[in-house]
């Protein structure tokens, strides 16, 4: 198994550990929520709290809320409010939302308690109500009241400083979504619009770059931009995000083997000069520089080495071939490196679903062996921006009727049929218990 050795002068950056999810990539979606490492408790000096009804019918509605600490790390956090009507909390999810007269309270979850600073937590909660239906006019979070616009996160040149929202898109941020105007793939649209999905025809999508070709001409079939194409095209469109997906590992797809790719098994040395150096290369033009280039890194394959090896039901021959050889992990953390070291390039390490890798003996293999990729082939954990989870299924992002702690009848969900004893109903749970 080949080895390359950190290039030198490498720059550092604060680690930054961000959450991406969604039926398609969460930021297929144009959104993104980042989600920073662990911290000691302290004060919080300011908060901002962002509030969106998304739902509302006759006698109730569903909200989300997003919660952004511009203080200092906590490692549990309470928001509270209060209603002006006669609003009436039912049902809280990625929260624990009680309610005493006006006054609402959630608290953190046991399994996302860390807030550190300029880090987001995000819940949601249906309710009752008569008459209006007016938004609070004030937030705290754990006593200290939420501004408009947040306190004064500190001298953008602070360390641990979460950065302006307002910050240009060439600049290095924590969400790289936040305020981003996300590119579309005319390629995609034009297939979308001509198959009755004129509808969804101007959503963002990634660009997949799916085989060497892909990286010239555009992925298989009716596809004909290659990535310079779609970076042009981004500049043209006036976008501060492309999003792309680089899927292209030697002996991909090893266990359903419904797109297995054009590399060999032992063809670790082409990926890495034929794919990754190119890709690598024409990011690196100064003219994207200004671009956000969010990448998300060979969907499956590390989920693949944990549950389909070995003695496993699921096993095959071709994972176990992955697994001995070692040329996933090289070719991740190669990866990892090469575009790690290009500033306006923010990558996304694969996490499979909740309904995959949520059991407690496939969550723990997945997370070691995420590190192992991290920091092998020259890559650091620095090169990391996050983790992108749901792409090649499709879940719910928060499960809006039950939680994993509930009973029915005085039995645990976890032990319907349904839930099984995983430990996740949702991506967003799972996808931040790897924090």
């Amino acid at each position: 198994m080949s080895r390359t050795t950190s290039p030198p002068n490498r720059r550092g950056r604060p680690r930054s550990v961000a959450l991406a999810a969604g039926a398609l990539f969460l930021a297929a979606a144009g959104t993104g929520t980042a989600l920073n490492g662990t911290a000691a408790a302290a004060p919080a000096a300011g908060c901002q709290v962002d509030y969106q009804v998304q739902n509302q019918w006759g006698s109730g509605f569903t909200t989300a809320v997003t919660v952004t600490n511009t203080g200092a790390a906590l490692n549990s956090w309470t928001v509270e409010w209060e209603f002006a009507g006669d609003q009436r909390v039912t049902q809280g999810w990625n929260a624990n939302v009680t309610q005493s007269g006006a006054q609402v309270t959630a608290t953190n979850p046991s399994w996302g308690g860390t807030l550190s600073a300029g880090a987001s937590a995000s819940f949601g909660f249906n309710a009752t109500y008569s008459g209006s239906n007016a938004v609070p006019s004030s937030f705290s979070l754990n006593g200290v009241t939420c501004t408009a616009d947040g306190s004064d996160p500190g001298d953008p040149g602070d360390p641990g400083d979460p950065g302006d929202p307002t910050d240009p898109p060439g600049d290095r941020v924590d969400n790289p979504y936040e305020g981003a105007q996300v590119y579309v793939n005319p390629d995609w649209s034009a297939q979308a619009a001509e198959s009755g999905g004129e509808a969804v025809a101007d959503q963002p999508t990634a660009v997949w770059l799916d085989r060497i070709a892909a990286i010239d001409s555009g992925s298989a079939g009716e596809n004909t931009m290659g990535l310079a194409d779609h970076l042009d095209a981004a500049l043209e469109q006036g976008a501060d995000v492309l999003q792309m997906v680089t899927y292209n590992l030697p002996g991909r797809d090893c266990a359903a083997l419904a797109s297995n790719g054009e590399l060999g098994p032992e063809e670790i040395d082409r990926y890495k000069n034929e794919f990754i150096d190119p890709i690598a290369e024409i990011l690196s033009d100064p003219k994207y520089a200004g671009l956000r280039i969010v990448n998300t890194i060979e969907i499956d394959s590390l989920p693949n080495l944990i549950t389909n090896v070995g003695s496993r039901a699921t096993a095959t021959p071709e994972c176990d071939v992955m697994l001995a050889n070692g040329n996933y992990v090289e070719g991740v953390g190669y990866a990892l490196a090469t575009f790690g070291d290009i500033e306006n390039v923010y990558n996304y390490i694969d996490i499979g679903h909740h309904g995959w890798i949520g059991w407690d003996d496939n969550f723990t293999a997945t997370a070691d062996l995420l590190l192992e990729a991290s920091t092998i082939a020259g890559a650091t954990v620095d090169d990391v921006a996050g983790f992108a989870a749901n792409v090649a299924n499709y879940g719910a992002l928060t499960e809006p009727y039950f939680s994993i702690t509930d009973s029915v009848g005085g039995t645990s969900v976890r032990q319907s049929s349904w839930v099984d004893w995983n430990r996740y109903v949702d991506i967003q749970s799972f996808s931040q218990a790897f924090r």
